[in-house]
């Protein structure tokens, strides 16, 4: 989590950085072969890790939607499957804010406040 949250920061503060550039391309490769970061994966761990990947998508690719919404969709898929402490549901709705409004809307306007 840190990590990511940490080349998020790199990427806005100097996102023409050859070596952030670097960082950011390997990071993204290697998220591509986990399970919380590109796979239909609701057990453990893995869950809250995919929230992270999401947020760290909407800052360095935001333009990758595909990706985008398959973090979205583990998160729906997953979410009833658990006793998903109220911080999970806050950090996917924080992920909301930050995503591109095409992808974002349909899932703000499904939000069901309890």
């Amino acid at each position: 989590m840190y990590e990511l949250e940490i080349i998020s920061l790199l990427y806005l503060l100097a996102p023409n950085s050859p070596n952030v550039k670097e960082i950011v391309d390997k990071t993204s490769i290697r998220l591509k072969t986990t399970c919380f970061g590109n796979c239909d994966d609701g057990v453990g761990e893995c869950f809250d890790t995919s929230l992270v990947v999401l947020c760290y998508l909407a800052t360095v690719s935001p333009e990758d939607t595909d990706w985008i919404k398959g973090r979205i969709d583990n998160y729906n898929c997953h979410v009833g499957d658990r006793k998903c402490p109220w911080f999970a549901k806050w950090y996917f709705w924080l992920c909301l804010s930050e995503q591109p409004f095409e992808i974002a809307e349909s899932e703000i306007k499904n939000i069901q406040v309890r």
